[in-house]
């Protein structure tokens, strides 16, 4: 199969430009060639790749006919200017995909385009056009387009022609990077009855005033996303632009990098309010996406005029409060992003409304959130995924959310875990990696959670346990205790017993716990393990019934230890392994290493890697040396 990163991906529409191909004779590639003219072409070719050369007449005119050409990709020509003449694809009447994009200065003929009628995705974007692209009736006869790329070209006005009523299939336009800056009344007139899977809109100049005679666009077009990001437009403009466009149902909203807010000092700006999307009363937005948008606090009903919208993303901004009422009208909302702003504290006020809504997704990482008021979150009860990462939390939240499933307070400072049980009944995910956590024992309540499935408790300080007893009907599945001092955990003889009832467990993590030697009967119990990771420790040897209890056992990884010799009686209790990582530690390449390597060819088991990554340490002159490749005759 060949692949050409510089053609296109057809199925689906996008504008990644990829394709595979198996049959390698359909395709010809001149790219970079230095051709000033279109060279001669087979009719076999279904491919034909003419990118990055000097041609500056780009036609199929003279060519014989072409039936089989169904992708032409002739963008990016070095030369000053590109001319693309009089049904210039003519003898290509299948072509589906036509990409003349990054040609400089590009002159279009108006009948350029005359006898495409399958063609489906045209690029026409950073080739210097003007508006009459879209006013010229350029594209009267691509009854099949789908998908119409206009970026970063030099078109200042959206007014389609009357050919675009017969573009039945057209589903995608994208206008960003250009010079638009209203869009007023008639516009979009000749658009009217499209449904488009997307209009993009973004880095222009979209601008409006109070003042501004812009007639109100009351023709009936549907759009799924409509993306105005990286605009001009402020509070003012956004409440106009959506007051005027009552007739364009639109089911997603981006307006990212937009002047909403007052940002962070700037006092003499207003914040969006309650009357900034009145406009969308009788629309039906879905998802709104606010992010970077430089808003400073959230305003009583802001979002009053959304009363259909789904998903809305606040992340990015420079939120540090919201006020009581903020989420009011809100009652089919499911995801809310509230990440990276600058939110200290959570109140019960600020989510009161978001009671009586089906939230089932809230998101709060990445702010600096030392707090949050007892039982802000309760009332949540549909909430499943709750995200508290990066955050400057010292304990568990209390409150109760009875159906959340996921739970995320990694990278705080929460040094108990105290709470846990009450907020999450039945979940099924805790991450509490990156804190300060000390006692192992607190494993012992959070087991008690019956529907626990997995639990990282990786990068904290853990180096005590109190627990007296563990459940006994845990159903872990995955459970991460890397880099931790568990070492000095089981010096002490305490929570020998921690991993006895987990029979469920199938993958558990113990790298970098500082771990010298292992106790005995320390995997007693765990008959459905099928991954160890016993990785960057200070293990010097293995005992050979250490392993005895893990016949489900897969994989073992002993990587970046301190192993100087290692015996096959390790392996042979575990009838399942299959791969075995050793790399990292230094051996000692002696005659009583050889009983491994004589093992290893008459055994299921794989060592992980390449064979130069576990290797002789000593003696010197057998350093370097793969294990692999040991001979009898080489051992001291």
């Amino acid at each position: 199969m060949q692949l050409l990163t510089t053609a296109l991906l057809l199925a689906g529409l996008v504008s990644i430009r990829t394709l595979r191909t198996d049959d390698n004779d359909s395709v010809a590639s001149y790219e970079g060639q230095r051709l000033t003219s279109m060279p001669e072409i087979s009719q076999s070719i279904k491919v034909l790749l003419l990118s990055f050369n000097n041609i500056r007449n780009i036609s199929l005119h003279l060519s014989s006919c072409l039936p089989n050409l169904q992708n032409l990709l002739a963008g990016n020509q070095q030369s000053k200017s590109v001319y693309i003449g009089d049904r210039a694809f003519i003898n290509a009447p299948n072509l589906k995909f036509l990409d003349l994009g990054g040609n400089k200065n590009a002159v279009i003929h108006q009948d350029a385009f005359v006898g495409l009628q399958k063609l489906q995705v045209l690029y026409l974007d950073s080739i210097g056009l003007n508006e009459s692209i879209l006013e010229g009736n350029y594209f009267r006869e691509l009854v099949s387009l789908q998908k119409l790329i206009l970026t970063g070209n030099r078109i200042k006005r959206l007014r389609p022609d009357p050919s675009f009523h017969s573009l039945k299939s057209l589903e995608y336009i994208d206008l960003k990077l250009n010079l638009i800056r209203q869009i007023c009344g008639e516009d979009l007139r000749n658009l009217q009855g499209l449904h488009l899977s997307k209009l993009d809109l973004s880095s222009n100049y979209l601008s409006y005033n109070s003042t501004m005679n812009c007639p109100t666009i009351s023709n009936s077009i549907s759009v799924e996303v409509l993306d105005i990001s990286s605009n001009p437009l402020n509070l003012v403009g956004v409440e106009k632009f959506f007051n005027i466009s009552t007739g364009i149902q639109i089911s997603e909203l981006v307006m990212q990098h937009s002047i909403l807010g007052k940002n962070f000092g700037f006092s003499n700006l207003k914040d969006p309010d309650a009357s900034t999307f009145t406009g969308l009363t009788k629309n039906s937005v879905r998802s709104l996406d606010l992010s970077r948008a430089f808003i400073f606090e959230l305003n009583p009903s802001l979002f009053v005029g959304l009363s259909h919208v789904e998903k809305i993303n606040l992340s990015f901004n420079k939120i540090n409060k919201i006020h009581q009422g903020a989420f009011n009208g809100l009652g089919n909302l499911k995801m809310l992003n509230l990440s990276n702003n600058l939110l200290g504290e959570i109140y019960a006020e600020s989510f009161e409304s978001l009671r009586s809504s089906s939230v089932n997704y809230l998101d709060f990482s990445s702010n600096h959130i030392g707090a949050i008021q007892y039982n802000a979150l309760v009332g949540l009860n549909t909430l499943e995924t709750l995200d508290l990462r990066n955050n400057a939390l010292t304990r568990i939240p209390m409150s109760s959310l009875p159906n959340l499933l996921y739970l995320l307070l990694g990278k705080n400072r929460i040094s108990s875990t105290y709470g846990l049980h009450q907020l999450i009944k039945n979940a099924v995910l805790v991450d509490l990696s990156f804190n300060q956590l000390q006692d192992l024992g607190g494993i012992q309540d959070i087991l008690t959670i019956h529907t626990l499935r997995y639990l990282i408790m990786s990068y904290n300080k853990i180096s005590t346990c109190t627990a007296s007893a563990f459940p006994t009907d845990s159903q872990l599945y995955f459970l991460d205790l890397s880099h931790n001092s568990l070492n000095e955990v089981w010096r002490s003889s305490s929570c020998l017993d921690i991993f006895h009832n987990m029979k469920q467990l199938a993958f558990l993590k113990l790298s970098s716990n500082g771990l010298i030697n292992l106790p005995k009967n320390i995997f007693q119990g765990l008959k459905s393990l099928n991954v160890l990771d016993l990785s960057g420790n200070l293990l010097r040897s293995l005992s050979s019934n250490l392993f005895l209890s893990l016949k489900s056992l897969k994989s073992l990884s002993l990587s970046n230890n301190s192993l100087l010799t290692l015996h096959p009686s390790v392996f042979e209790p575990l009838p399942s392994l299959t791969i075995v990582s050793l790399s990292g530690n230094p051996f000692v390449c002696t005659c009583e290493m050889m009983a491994l390597v004589n093992w290893l060819p008459h055994s299921n088991v794989t060592i992980a890697g390449s064979s130069e990554d576990t290797s002789c340490a000593f003696p010197l002159t057998l350093k370097g040396v793969p294990l692999t490749s040991l001979q009898e005759e080489d051992c001291q």
